[in-house]
């Protein structure tokens, strides 16, 4: 064979070679997005996250976060994820049961009652819940948090009685606090996440439920004088990508991304749960006050939050997961 006929044929080779190879996985970036304000812990946490991921992967992956709901609620995030238009967003139990509902599990009310708890039995389930949101189409980065979830009101609230007075605000998405409060005969005004402030602004409500971090952030702190003296369940969250993003990323940058990712999501956990009682301190400072519920409501909330269990765990859950979180909890 010729030289230039073995050059010929030495091209053909390498072309059909690149042209069959898988594309290397360079310059990706994630559009993110999260309610949370600009300069709240969660994006503090995410900046210095995406500063680390980008050092490590010489560029290679990085991180655009849209904060504060520019993207619009999380009913928009998750739209948008499966348009292609965002790639990732961190989201609380409303985003999350849109994707699966069995991550919802984790937030039933009053089942978790320390976060030591909350902690050990989703460590134990992390597989297990990365399995069925990979069937989704996404891949859990990191858990964060809201923290304890209590009741903001106007009026003061210790029983289920007192409730009459209140226009309990209800998250038109976020299916688990709807049926506790329909359970407790306790009625609610549906509003998108957006439309709350303006709702306490204009007196169309005055009754919210968030974490103290989480009310002060979103500044519905002014329009509250009292919190309900009972946690109905701890607030959860993730950070989330889409599957297909993911898989452009090359194997050896996914396990910095993952494990720089889970190490900033951990820290982030203790930070929120450490601000949560500064927050507590600070709503007590602006003449906010707990109202202390009697043992005989506290008991009623729980037959309630146990019947919430029970109906939920039939129609949103896969059989036997509730009983697995039980089992571990017990343990």
């Amino acid at each position: 064979m010729s030289s230039s006929r073995k050059w010929f044929a030495t091209a053909v080779l390498l072309a059909v070679g690149f042209a069959s190879a898988p594309a290397m996985a360079d310059n990706v970036v994630l559009k993110m997005a999260t309610t949370a304000p600009k300069n709240s812990p969660w994006m503090d946490s995410f900046t210095a996250m995406n500063k680390e991921i980008e050092t490590a992967t010489g560029g290679a992956v990085a991180f655009k976060f849209f904060p504060g709901m520019v993207s619009g609620d999380e009913k928009d995030m998750v739209r948008k994820m499966r348009a292609g238009q965002l790639q990732g967003a961190s989201i609380t139990g409303v985003g999350l049961q849109m994707i699966e509902p069995n991550t919802l599990v984790l937030q039933l009310p009053l089942l978790f009652t320390k976060y030591a708890d909350l902690d050990r039995v989703r460590d134990k389930m992390d597989g297990k819940f990365q399995g069925m949101m990979a069937k989704k189409g996404f891949v859990i980065l990191g858990w964060a948090d809201l923290g304890f979830t209590y009741v903001f009101t106007a009026t003061p609230v210790d029983s289920l009685a007192s409730f009459k007075d209140v226009k309990m605000w209800g998250w038109e998405d976020e299916p688990i606090s709807k049926k506790f409060f329909e359970l407790a005969g306790i009625a609610q005004i549906p509003l998108a996440l957006t439309d709350v402030l303006t709702g306490l602004q204009r007196g169309m409500i005055n009754g919210v439920y968030n974490s103290p971090l989480g009310l002060i952030a979103v500044q519905w702190d002014k329009y509250i004088k009292h919190i309900t003296g009972m946690a109905i369940c701890i607030g959860i969250g993730a950070t989330v990508v889409t599957k297909a993003e993911w898989d452009k990323i090359s194997p050896e940058n996914q396990a910095k991304v993952m494990e720089i990712a889970r190490r900033h999501h951990g820290e982030l956990n203790k930070v929120i749960r450490s601000k949560n009682k500064s927050a507590l301190t600070q709503l007590k400072k602006q003449g906010v006050t707990i109202v202390d519920v009697p043992q005989a409501e506290i008991d009623r909330f729980k037959q309630i939050a146990a019947k919430v269990r029970s109906e939920l765990s039939a129609k949103m859950f896969t059989p036997g997961l509730l009983q697995e979180v039980e089992g571990l909890l017990k343990k």
